[in-house]
């Protein structure tokens, strides 16, 4: 059975995580993740989600092409029973092509009849996952999981600077290097780590509003607060 799919423009973290985090919502936690040797899968924030998931990451030999022959032989049957039937040209964007391939895979992939398994797959599955225990993780856990790591050091203005943003942080940090977690789709969303635990969200400077501060200069004695 095929647990998700998904089209992408770009084959990147991001559109694994979405496709990942779905399969994971539907069908429970693997027990492993059989993937081939492409960098998107070698990633070092992939091994970390799946560590923190309980799943093994396991790649296939390289150039061994009958250990990844089932789904070769899927995507086989999508161009040539799915995408051969399409007509392009009336398919608005990339979410109503997903919409598509949604309602087929659902409809006639995994509860049509497969000569190569006597069966459909959805039932195979059924009978198959009486043997085992699947375990669910909450969207919460799911997303805590997939967040990504950064570690910065905290400027003597307290602040850190992070994919073009300026971040305030509390003064306890200045000088100290800290760990910051955030959603792969959401990387403004920048959350301070100690031990494992999050601390607080931080919010971005204001660099607009900084700017239009009033200041009264510097002073040198009491006198001048006087004046």
């Amino acid at each position: 059975v095929i647990v998700s799919g998904r089209f992408f423009f770009n084959e990147n973290s991001t559109s694994l995580e979405v496709v990942l985090k779905e399969a994971i919502g539907r069908f429970g936690l693997p027990l492993v993740f059989y993937c081939d040797n492409g960098s998107v899968y070698s990633s070092a924030y992939l091994q970390l989600s799946c560590a923190r998931l309980g799943i093994s990451l396991v790649h296939s030999r390289p150039y061994d092409s009958p250990s990844r022959g089932k789904i070769e032989r899927f995507w086989r049957t999508v161009r040539e029973k799915f995408l051969a039937l399409l007509k392009l040209q009336e398919i608005g964007d990339v979410e109503e092509l997903n919409g598509l391939f949604d309602r087929w895979l659902d409809g006639e992939y995994n509860r049509g009849y497969h000569h190569g398994i006597g069966t459909r797959p959805m039932d195979r599955y059924m009978e198959d996952i009486k043997l085992t225990i699947k375990k669910r993780d909450s969207r919460e856990e799911l997303d805590m999981a997939f967040l990504r790591t950064i570690k910065r050091r905290v400027k003597n203005d307290s602040t850190l600077s992070f994919d073009a943003t300026i971040y305030e942080v509390p003064t306890r940090y200045i000088g100290k290097v800290i760990e910051c977690r955030y959603p792969m789709d959401r990387p403004d969303d920048l959350t301070l780590y100690e031990e494992g635990r999050p601390v607080l969200r931080l919010q971005k400077v204001d660099v607009h509003g900084n700017a239009e501060l009033p200041t009264l200069g510097i002073r040198f004695k009491k006198e001048d607060d006087q004046e």
